[in-house]
């Protein structure tokens, strides 16, 4: 099987068989969907959208891990924008942009005009073994 990444879909497990993946990833658009629509935070993950909204049952363990402060978010961001774009002068959004520039700049090589996500998509992830989507 190729595993390819598609922004829309979970990352297929190399070892589980396609219909497997394909469900999962059914299940999981499903799910986040639900979690966006109640929980529409654009600053929250899937995790804590249903940590929220898990407040309901009284007799569960919260997950500290998923009721992050924003000022420890923002530093796991800055952390990692830091990783990405070695300029110590420019600001966490002026390194996003670097990023998302050079994004752009690799979709100017095809010919069709993708959008964001079909760029990543297309670009695929060397690093990590998964394959460009070629569709």
């Amino acid at each position: 099987m190729q595993v390819t990444q598609r922004l829309d879909h979970i990352v297929p497990d190399q070892m589980l068989p396609d219909d497997v993946n394909e469900r999962a990833s059914r299940q999981l658009e499903e799910l986040s969907g639900l979690l966006i629509e109640h929980v529409p935070d654009p600053t929250l993950s899937p995790d804590e959208r249903l940590e929220r909204i898990a407040r309901v049952n009284q007799e569960r363990v919260p997950q500290r891990e998923h009721l992050l402060p924003a000022v420890e978010k923002l530093y796991r961001l800055e952390r990692r924008l830091d990783d990405l774009v070695d300029n110590p002068r420019l600001s966490s959004v002026e390194k996003l942009e670097v990023l998302i520039e050079n994004v752009n700049e690799v979709g100017e090589r095809f010919d069709d005009d993708p959008d964001f996500v079909e760029i990543l998509e297309r670009m695929g992830d060397e690093r990590t073994g998964l394959e460009p989507v070629r569709e």
